[in-house]
Parts: structure tokens; C-alpha cells; sequence
């Protein structure tokens, strides 16, 4: 009686968030023109991933906005292909360095500019409304 060996194949250990970005971004370069990949996609990076919902972070809200708008099926098509498994996608707006960015609290701490004082002007008479035309 002949037997049939079975090989175990070794797990692989599982990928960075990184690693799983930038497999991400290679097969997004593959599908958007250079302009959009190097505009929209270039500057973003995976900041979590939990429960298959993976959290991307943006330099701005307006990246934000146009990736949530324009490309988010593309995003969850490719990402799913680099895991293996459906997922979902979310945005938020964060610094390389990991600060959220809160668009309110941007403003908070800058002095207020004050109008410029008016200095009174004299007309000229050669420039009134009765010696226009």
C-alpha cells in the first residue's frame, strides 16, 4: 500500500501595515494615470486595520475628500487583493508624523489681524464724481 505524503506549506508571517500598503500602491500605480497616483495616492499611508476595516491616512482634506469620492472602490479592490479577504476602507487626516489634524483647532492660537487703520484721504478735485465725464 503506497501513501501519499503530505507537505505542509509554512505559514507566512503576517504583513506590516506598511508592507500591506505599499503591496497596495504598486497595483494602484498599475491602474491610475501617474498625475493621480502621484497627487492622490503617493502621500497617503496605512495608519490601522482592525475588524477588516483599514484606516488610510491623507495630508489634507481635500485628499480626503477626493479619494473617499473618486477612488475608494479601486482602494478596497486592490487592498482586498493584497490580503486575501474582503475589507473596508476609511480615511482620515493625519501627518507623517501621526497628528490628527483637526481643521478647526488649526486655526485656534493665531493672533487676529486687525483691519488696517484708515488714513483720511483727500480727494482730488480733478478725480470727483462731478468732473468724471
Amino acid at each position: 500500500m503506497h501513501t501519499m505524503t503530505q507537505y505542509r506549506t509554512l505559514a507566512q508571517p503576517p504583513l506590516s501595515l506598511e508592507e500591506i500598503w505599499q503591496a497596495t500602491l504598486g497595483e494602484l500605480q498599475l491602474q491610475v494615470t501617474k498625475a493621480t497616483f502621484e497627487t492622490w495616492l503617493k502621500p497617503t499611508f496605512l495608519v490601522s486595520q482592525e475588524d477588516g476595516t483599514f484606516i488610510v491616512a491623507t495630508p489634507t482634506m481635500y485628499v480626503k475628500d477626493w479619494l473617499e469620492n473618486r477612488l475608494l472602490g479601486t482602494i478596497k479592490r486592490c487592498l482586498c487583493n493584497v490580503v486575501g479577504r474582503s475589507v473596508d476602507v476609511r480615511f482620515t487626516v493625519r501627518t507623517q508624523q501621526g497628528h490628527e489634524l483637526d481643521p478647526p483647532s488649526l486655526l485656534e492660537g493665531l493672533p487676529l489681524a486687525a483691519p488696517p487703520a484708515r488714513e483720511p484721504t483727500r480727494l482730488q478735485a480733478r478725480y470727483t464724481f462731478e468732473t468724471f465725464v
